[in-house]
């Protein structure tokens, strides 16, 4: 029952459950129950992937609260679910300001695709000289340490009340294939933060180099194999499985 609990809780996506006993519960905590229980058990590997993969974007969201307490999470989840748990979530691979990211106030509002990835979004009057840049999480665990992407250019403009606006491009061919990559801000002393993101997402286009996805405000790019390619493998594919069909 406590792990069911906690499946649920976690599976709902947000801190806060609808029953008014549940206003105060804490995200860091429901997981944490969640890993002390699947400890003892036997997970699958699809399993393991869907429970690693909605857990790094849990850990990507803003925390507050007692930090020992997150990092005890971080730790005990990579001890059961393995390294991936750090894929999406920024602070994972660092101690940073916890107050940077909320002074920041860094989201994504908007994207389009094609030969150049443009993101767009705004920061706080307050953020200070702010960067931008994917995290590729992948390269990330493969190597010694994280892996940030930076775009080739970055256009910022102020509107009246301070906020400021900008439009992050990354051209295609400089991306690597098939990797999740997820936006973040970057400060001066070279800590990064996850970017907030909550917008509709472009209509789906075969043409387009990119795939998209937001799940707990979480932004995934995956650049993948120009159309015209896919469009040759897709009918050699065709062809062979045709081959195939007429032998026997």
């Amino acid at each position: 029952f406590a792990a069911g609990h906690a499946v649920a809780r976690v599976a709902g996506g947000h801190p806060e459950g609808s029953d008014p006993s549940e206003e105060r519960a804490d995200l860091v905590s429901t997981w944490r129950a969640l890993i002390s229980e699947l400890d003892s058990r036997e997970l699958s590997d699809e399993e393991r992937d869907m429970l690693t993969e909605r857990l790094s974007r849990q850990l990507a969201q803003p925390r507050t609260g007692d930090p020992s307490a997150w990092q005890a999470l971080v730790g005990a989840a990579e001890r059961v679910l393995g390294e991936r748990v750090r894929l999406f979530a920024a602070d994972a691979w660092q101690s940073g300001d916890l107050g940077a990211r909320e002074r920041t106030a860094a989201r994504a509002h908007s994207l389009a695709g094609g030969d150049l990835l443009a993101i767009d979004g705004t920061v706080s009057p307050d953020a200070g000289d702010v960067a931008l840049a994917l995290l590729d999480g992948e390269a990330s665990l493969e190597g010694d340490g994280p892996r940030l992407i930076r775009p080739v250019s970055v256009t910022w403009r102020t509107a009246e009340d301070g906020v400021r606006t900008w439009s992050a491009a990354f051209p295609a061919h400089q991306l690597p294939l098939h990797r999740p990559l997820t936006p973040v801000a970057l400060g001066e002393d070279g800590a990064f933060w996850n970017v907030d993101a909550a917008f509709e997402l472009p209509a789906y286009s075969r043409r387009d180099a990119f795939l998209y996805d937001v799940v707990d405000r979480i932004l995934i790019v995956r650049r993948r194999r120009s159309w015209l390619l896919r469009g040759i493998i897709a009918a050699v594919r065709s062809r062979v499985r045709g081959g195939r069909s007429d032998a026997r």
